[in-house]
């Protein structure tokens, strides 16, 4: 596995955890700041686990 596709991934799973609670604070609470939240500790578990299939279609 790639240096690059852990990096992708990760940055990937941070960035839709980012616009899911930013989303989710505008329909629920009508909050138009659009300001959403998560965690550095995130992004092994978005790299690790998003690239789990990648040499799967190889």
């Amino acid at each position: 596995m790639e240096i690059n596709h852990l990096l992708f991934w990760g940055m990937f799973g941070l960035t839709a955890e980012l616009f899911f609670t930013a989303l989710t604070e505008l329909i629920t609470k009508k909050n138009y700041n659009l300001m959403g939240h998560t965690s550095i500790y995130m992004f092994p578990i978005y790299a690790l686990g998003l690239s789990y299939g990648v040499g799967l279609w190889k």
